[in-house]
């Protein structure tokens, strides 16, 4: 897609340069998703704010884990093999998010909705490189350089 607008590049790094865009584009689209399915679920429909935001992330995975795997990364792995990873690369990545925030919020460092917004930032790297190596592997690499 976004490819043919980077013609003087390898082709490996075309690759590399859109998956990066799709992910950073999916990035928005999970903010919006999330909390746009947490509002509707909270405030609209009443559910109680645990079942809400359960429901909006399982919701926001489901999503993504699609949006990655034929969009983003389309990757040749049977879509079986990239779901327990994707869980997986989940549970971690929500973990670390879980951990920062709340010893931030402990140590009294930041304001702790500032926090909520920028730790997922400093964890994207991290989490791209899961999907990018483990997740998702072996995308529609060029097979001659």
């Amino acid at each position: 897609m976004i490819c043919q607008y980077l013609s003087f590049v390898p082709e490996r790094w075309r690759v590399m340069a859109e998956r990066i865009f799709w992910f950073l584009v999916g990035g928005c689209v999970s903010f919006v998703l999330n909390a746009g399915s947490y509002k509707l679920f909270y405030f609209h429909l009443g559910w109680h704010h645990s079942v809400a935001y359960l429901c909006s992330l399982g919701l926001t995975m489901l999503f993504f884990f699609f949006w990655n795997y034929f969009l983003n990364f389309r990757t040749d792995t049977c879509w079986r093999g990239a779901a327990w990873k994707y869980v997986v690369s989940q549970v971690v990545m929500f973990s670390l998010n879980y951990a920062i925030v709340g010893l931030a919020y402990r140590w009294g460092v930041g304001k702790w909705w500032l926090n909520i917004l920028v730790t997922p930032f400093f964890l994207t790297p991290l989490k791209f490189t899961l999907y990018h190596k483990w997740v998702f592997p072996k995308a529609l690499e060029p097979t001659s350089q």
